[in-house]
């Protein structure tokens, strides 16, 4: 795949995190995790590659302390052939992916968010290497918001647990273990 993207915190080392076929499906999975990370308040740096060459730098104007360098970024390695083993396709083989992923929760925000953006009927497939984890379609997740609403909306817990009158002690031990001295004086 030609485009690759890394992540890096600021003072952390660059990190493979995903590739792509298509330049406009990179921008949007870097837009829509830099949104996941403002919601998680986390600050990381995306970068951008195409066949090794830096285009461009994401979110790194909202760093305000000081940067490591990037190992990938400044040439002193080469980037990964593959950079992980989810892959998303739009047909059934793992063989025509249009992105692959080192992480698993990426590849599926990745084909969520792209199921939200078309109109059209389409399915992406998740793999982990040749096997099929996951498909993913319009109707598939139409039908899974409509049952988390639903499981909120039933009967409200009915458990109430009500204080103990003693309590528990470990088997042998008197019911009366301290000493009182008001019934010693008796």
């Amino acid at each position: 795949m030609k485009y690759k993207i890394t992540k890096q915190y600021a003072r952390d080392s660059e990190h493979p995190l995903a590739e792509f076929s298509e330049h406009q499906d990179a921008i949007f999975f870097i837009e829509r995790k830099v949104l996941s990370d403002d919601e998680r308040s986390l600050k990381l740096i995306y970068r951008l590659f195409d066949s090794d060459k830096l285009l461009k730098e994401f979110n790194k104007e909202k760093i305000t302390s000081v940067i490591s360098a990037g190992q990938y970024a400044s040439g002193d390695r080469d980037l990964p052939i593959s950079l992980g083993p989810f892959k998303v396709s739009k047909d059934n083989s793992a063989v025509h992916a249009i992105a692959g992923f080192s992480d698993l929760e990426d590849a599926e925000l990745f084909a969520e968010d792209k199921l939200t953006q078309e109109s059209e009927l389409t399915t992406y497939y998740i793999f982990n290497k040749e096997i099929l984890l996951s498909q993913l379609n319009q109707r598939i997740k139409t039908r899974a918001m409509a049952e988390e609403g639903s499981q909120g909306k039933g009967q409200a817990a009915s458990f109430r647990p009500t204080p103990l009158n003693t309590s528990p002690r470990p088997p042998g031990t008197p019911a009366k273990w301290m000493r009182d001295e008001k019934e010693d004086e008796k």
